[in-house]
């Protein structure tokens, strides 16, 4: 009966000290955090990434390594795409260039049909011939114009 009752005496003992008040803080109030967002500069697939969450890092140290490979393939791309298009360009103006040279000839000739023709030392088919292949290369020297692509000079 003794044990039972030493038994008692300790569990009454260890619930009135699990009951009673734990002791009251040193301290009441909020904490600030310092949160830190970081941006990159291009985009890509992060290869690696080093820092922890809690860790310190020193200014301008790099933590991050961004694959920019498609960025470099894009840029090579754009690259090829205005050289193409610069020789086009060029093309387009060497064809404008005939194209402004037979209109002169076409129109010479034109204009000599007709004073040929006056003098009736030319037909009337000569004249419609060269009248025509004039009016030709005209409308293809303002063709470009309908395509969106400025005109050439008339």
């Amino acid at each position: 009966m003794l044990a039972i009752d030493r038994q008692a005496a300790v569990l009454a003992l260890t619930l009135a000290a699990a009951c009673s008040r734990a002791s009251p803080p040193d301290a009441y109030g909020n904490l600030e955090a310092t949160e830190v967002v970081v941006g990159t500069q291009t985009s890509g697939q992060l290869l690696w990434f080093t820092p922890a969450e809690g860790n310190r890092v020193p200014a301008d140290a790099r933590v991050a390594l961004i694959d920019t490979m498609q960025l470099a393939l894009e840029r090579a791309q754009l690259n090829a795409q205005r050289a193409s298009t610069a020789s086009r360009v060029n093309e387009v103006s060497q064809q404008i260039g005939v194209l402004e040279v037979q209109r002169e000839i076409a129109q010479r000739a034109y204009e000599r049909t007709k004073r040929l023709y006056a003098q009736q030392a030319a037909t009337a088919q000569q004249l419609d011939q060269t009248e025509r292949d004039y009016r030709v290369l005209g409308s293809r020297f303002r063709q470009p114009a309908r395509n969106g692509t400025q005109s050439a000079r008339t």
